[in-house]
């Protein structure tokens, strides 16, 4: 903390700083740290004001969202099906491996900002659109999409389902994409 001080001092800077401490009884706590010189009208440093706040229980929360993300990121890459998260300008923001897996990506980086319509050949591509924009006008939809290829006819299960952010507005759209091909041709057999 000391060297950043001295150089916010020598600058003539405000400063911040988040570090810890140990208490008297030997407890760790996190501390943020505000300060500002103030000078004279020669430039002669008067004194220091400043501020520490005790965040150790926001620090605390922090470390225990990164943990929760990081189980549902696991959970969520190790599903058998696609879930995949799409700007609501239609661009895709991340996908899962089984959903890279899906649509022959090698990884999620080829997805990252491209419409999520250049990722679906052979597709109906009016459909989709028409679901996403219920989606994005705040209706989660649960349709059928086929994908038509020259090798084969596929069929997938798809759900376009609205996230909000805190004033009600929809920021994402979170599809899920099941491949429910062979359960289709095992109906139409029976």
């Amino acid at each position: 903390v000391w060297p950043m001080v001295q150089e916010a001092l020598a600058k003539q800077l405000p400063y911040e700083n988040q570090h810890q401490i140990i208490t008297r009884d030997g407890i760790r706590k996190w501390i943020l740290a505000r300060g500002r010189f103030i000078f004279d009208e020669t430039g002669t440093l008067l004194h220091l004001d400043g501020l520490n706040v005790d965040i150790t229980e926001h620090k605390q929360v922090e470390a225990e969202l990164r943990t929760s993300e990081a189980r549902f990121r696991s959970l969520v890459d190790h599903v058998s099906f696609c879930i995949y998260e799409i700007w609501v300008d239609g661009r895709g923001s991340s996908i899962n491996r089984a959903g890279q897996k899906m649509i022959g990506a090698e990884n999620e980086f080829q997805v990252l900002g491209r419409s999520y319509l250049q990722l679906v050949d052979g597709g109906d591509t009016e459909a989709l659109t028409d679901n996403f924009q219920q989606a994005v006008q705040g209706r989660p939809v649960d349709f059928e999409f086929k994908v038509i290829s020259p090798e084969k006819v596929s069929v997938f299960w798809k759900s376009f389902i609205p996230v909000r952010g805190s004033k009600g507005e929809v920021l994402k759209v979170v599809g899920v994409t099941d491949d429910i091909t062979e359960r289709k041709q095992a109906e139409e057999r029976l």
